[in-house]
C-alpha cells in the first residue's frame, strides 16, 4: 500500500481483499478508451484536485466520476499517483455494482481473520 494523508487526519485503515464482478469498467490505463469517452488523461491525475477543494471547488476526477456514473459505469481502473507508485501501480475504483443482476462484491477472509459483526 503505497500514499499518504494530504488532506485531513488519516483513519485507523483495515486493508481487505473482495471477489469483484461488476461491469462496465472504464480502463482509463488505455489511451484509446479514453478518447473513446471524451476524457482528457490530465483529469486523472488529480494534481490540483487538494486546493480545488479547499477553495470550494469540484476537483476535475469528482466531476469526472460523476459524468461516468450518469453514463452507467460501475467503476474506473486507473494508474495510481501515490507517492511511490509506479507506472504499473493501479487502482480499481468501484462506485456502484452495475447493471446486472448477477454484479456481486464478495469480502475475501478464507482464513477468518474478521469478526463475523464486520463481515457486511
Amino acid at each position: 500500500m503505497r500514499g499518504r494523508a494530504v488532506l485531513g487526519t488519516i483513519e485507523p485503515i483495515l486493508l481487505c481483499g473482495y471477489d469483484v464482478d461488476v461491469e462496465p469498467v472504464l480502463d482509463a490505463t488505455d489511451p484509446v478508451e479514453l478518447r473513446r469517452a471524451g476524457i482528457d488523461a490530465s483529469a486523472l491525475t488529480g494534481g490540483g484536485w487538494r486546493a480545488e477543494v479547499l477553495r470550494g471547488a469540484t476537483p476535475a476526477s469528482q466531476a469526472l466520476a460523476t459524468r461516468l456514473i450518469e453514463v452507467r459505469y460501475a467503476g474506473l481502473l486507473a494508474r495510481s499517483f501515490a507517492s511511490g507508485a509506479s507506472r504499473h501501480d493501479r487502482n480499481q475504483i468501484l462506485w456502484r455494482p452495475g447493471s446486472r443482476r448477477s454484479a456481486r462484491g464478495l469480502l475475501v477472509d478464507d482464513h477468518g481473520r474478521l469478526h463475523q459483526g464486520q463481515r457486511h
